[in-house]
């Protein structure tokens, strides 16, 4: 009470950070510790930022910074019938979840190829797989995709959506400030990233670290590989349709690490995989 009357309770919120009375608020006249406030007229896909306070006349305090996220009102559903929640960026219209489809947009099975049963393909094969052949990552982190299967002419995403672009993905990072910071305000700040975790998902991304699959030593066709899993729950890599140049085997990915978002080369062949997010048409 700080020694006077309370005046005027309730909550005020923004999408900004640190709301105060100045922004969106409500208003209960209540002299009791606790009260209850409803909150209305939210946009969809939105991140927001609350706060209680409390008012005397002396001026007014606040009680500790609430983050949540309001669900999506654009849903994406892919061929299996999976939804995904959507979130708006500046100009454009990305999944906030990660792809988990095993099947292309006309129905055909996506190839299932795992290093560990010996079951790996030869290049120039599409596929996925789960991270460390196991299906337990499959709803949180979704499958990890290669480069045939994400420019297969038969789609992986769904319909109304695709693969982006590296020029896509840097619209995106501009946005949000940059390559130094963009990273810290994709990446999911609650639960799945290891600790300590540089991120605010300010943006509503949603980035999550689902690591990848990749073979260590040099690609013999024939013969069997060593398989790397690398990244869980440190660091998230997303495909890209864009060549590193038109003759290069390589790929661009995107990497956050930390707060900030790089593009490394990854192998064109099957055993360079990374999740997918897809964006609106």
């Amino acid at each position: 009470e700080g020694g006077g009357t309370i005046l005027s309770t309730g909550i005020c919120w923004n999408t900004t950070g640190n709301p105060t009375i100045n922004d969106n608020k409500t208003t209960d006249v209540n002299n009791n510790s606790s009260f209850l406030s409803n909150l209305s007229a939210l946009e969809g896909s939105t991140r927001y930022f609350v706060r209680a306070y409390a008012t005397n006349k002396g001026g007014t305090g606040y009680g500790n910074q609430i983050i949540f996220q309001t669900n999506s009102i654009l849903t994406a559903t892919d061929y299996d019938g999976n939804v995904y929640n959507t979130v708006s960026i500046g100009t454009q219209v990305w999944m906030a979840e990660n792809l988990k489809t095993t099947h292309y947009r006309n129905g055909d099975n996506i190839n299932y190829y795992s290093f560990s049963n010996d079951t790996y393909p030869m290049k120039d094969t599409s596929g996925y797989n789960w991270y460390e052949d196991s299906i337990k990552y499959r709803n949180i982190y979704g499958a990890n995709y290669n480069w045939y299967a994400i420019n297969d002419t038969r789609n992986i995403c769904p319909l109304g959506w695709h693969i982006p672009s590296i020029d896509e993905w840097n619209i995106l990072i501009n946005y949000l400030g940059g390559q130094d910071v963009a990273g810290g305000k994709m990446k999911e700040d609650q639960k799945y990233w290891d600790m300590p975790n540089i991120a605010d998902n300010s943006s509503g991304f949603n980035a999550l670290p689902g690591g990848t699959e990749y073979e260590r030593g040099k690609y013999n066709e024939g013969t069997k590989v060593t398989d790397w899993y690398d990244g869980l729950g440190t660091s998230a890599r997303f495909c890209t349709k864009s060549l590193y140049t038109i003759n290069n085997s390589y790929f661009t990915i995107i990497r956050l690490e930390g707060s900030k978002v790089n593009c490394s080369l990854f192998w064109k062949y099957f055993y360079a995989t990374a999740s997918v997010r897809c964006i609106k048409d």
